[in-house]
């Protein structure tokens, strides 16, 4: 077998599914990318047995000793030895039952021994009910699943908490993630979904993360939901996740409707007066905070040890409606966490007493539920 290819373009191909592989795992082919030639079809794969990679990609300059295809595994720590070489193709030749495989380019040349396929995972089954619908702004997509994927908590003991909803009905894609039940966010983008509603998905953490490196340049993005699996697909480039077992919560019945006011507020000010007020008081990140709303500003205040306390004033500009007096119990880590779904400008909606704030921007939220009933503020 021998083919050539551009180092450039193999080296962002196998840089997008290189994390994938285990490094240390006891199974050989967890370490390493299956790589097929058949024809000048390079197919390149990878698993970490939940989630299934592949890659198509044509190559130049193909030969092929005897008939039919021939594969081998490239360890994964050559990717990255690849990626520091010279050169501008890298040129693989291989005999099948030869124990040397030799990569050259312009002014190096290597070699290493090849493992013995003896049972590569195979791609998961993708049996039961499906939706299929293609993303069109699938830059849109990646940025909202790249702001979700801090939110679940998985250290939290139910596992369908440790990974990032996915539901398609009536045209749009719901990415739905819970930090516990004190944190929700959810993005709401357009697709060309199926009308009738499909209960979706849960995808773990890692694998929205693999596909958020993967895809990060794509345009579109075919996608397929089914109850035990997710699979997106995009230019030869294709992830298939094994999805969490478990029922979601029903988060929509947390979201209150509508608002008695809106106010506009700058993220990275609150955060640097939430970090002041926790360098003053002695308290980690985490640590309860109070949010003190009126209808001329807002005030933060944190209690410390030795008695100390801290009480900053935030700036926030009113949209509509109007904001009575009433204290938000949090805690400043998640309501860190919550504003880190923004970049910085967001509007805040409030309802007074008993109810969560929620933080939202075009076409995502974040929810934050208060820590203990709520009182009137003094006055």
């Amino acid at each position: 077998m021998i083919f050539r290819i551009s180092r450039n373009r193999l080296t962002r191909l196998t840089g997008g599914i290189a994390p994938m592989l285990r490094g240390n795992s006891f199974i050989p082919e967890l370490n390493c990318i299956k790589m097929t030639l058949d024809g000048k079809m390079l197919t390149m794969e990878a698993s970490d047995i939940h989630n299934h990679a592949v890659i198509k990609v044509e190559v130049d300059e193909v030969g092929l000793q005897g008939t039919g295809g021939a594969a081998f595994l490239l360890p994964g720590h050559y990717a990255g030895v690849l990626d520091k070489i010279g050169g501008e193709d890298v040129r693989f030749e291989y005999e099948d039952n030869s124990n040397r495989i030799e990569v050259l380019t312009d002014g190096f040349e290597s070699a290493f021994a090849p493992l013995e396929i003896k049972s590569f995972p195979q791609q998961m089954d993708q049996e039961g009910e499906t939706a299929c619908f293609t993303i069109q702004d699938a830059p849109g997509f990646i940025d909202a699943l790249s702001r979700l994927t801090p939110i679940p908590d998985t250290s939290e003991g139910c596992k369908f908490l440790h990974g990032i909803r996915i539901h398609a009905k009536n045209r749009t894609m719901e990415l739905a993630a819970l930090h516990g039940g004190t944190v929700l966010a959810v993005a709401e983008l357009p697709s060309d979904a199926m009308e009738e509603a499909f209960e979706g998905a849960i995808m773990p953490v890692p694998a929205a993360l693999h596909v958020v490196r993967m895809f990060k340049n794509a345009k579109t993005l075919d996608v397929a939901i089914g109850k035990r699996f997710t699979v997106f697909a995009s230019d030869g480039v294709s992830i298939c996740s094994r999805a969490i077992d478990g029922e979601y919560p029903n988060y929509r019945r947390i979201i209150p409707e509508g608002a008695t006011g809106r106010i506009k507020i700058f993220g990275r000010e609150w955060l640097r007066a939430i970090a002041s007020a926790e360098g003053v008081t002695g308290r980690e990140d985490g640590k309860e905070m109070k949010i003190r709303f009126s209808a001329s500003g807002a005030q933060i205040s944190m209690s410390g040890k030795d008695s100390r306390e801290a009480k900053l004033d935030v700036y926030y500009e009113l949209i509509n409606g109007e904001i009575v007096d009433f204290e938000f119990m949090a805690r400043s880590s998640l309501f860190r966490l919550a504003t880190s779904v923004f970049d910085d400008e967001v509007e805040l909606a409030v309802n007074g007493l008993r109810t969560p704030i929620v933080l939202s921007k075009g076409n995502m939220i974040a929810l934050i539920m208060p820590l203990t009933p709520q009182k009137k503020a003094a006055k």
